[in-house]
């Protein structure tokens, strides 16, 4: 399931995939946050958001 971020990560230009409770970016979106910062890219892993761990947490809490 691939979903745009923005329960736990705002609006910040993210496609997430979640895989056996870990969470990968599917996808940048082209002149969102993600993309100006170039620091984040496709099949990078998600391992918390603001200090908490989102392994294992429904998609729903990390992607919205």
């Amino acid at each position: 399931m691939v979903k745009e971020g923005k329960a736990m990560l705002g609006t910040i230009g993210l496609l997430l995939r979640n895989s056996a409770g870990n969470y990968f970016v599917a996808g940048v979106v082209s002149g969102g946050a993600a993309e100006k910062s170039g620091k984040i890219r496709d099949q990078d892993q998600l391992v918390a958001v603001n200090g908490r761990r989102v392994q294992g947490l429904p998609h729903d809490t990390v992607a919205g």
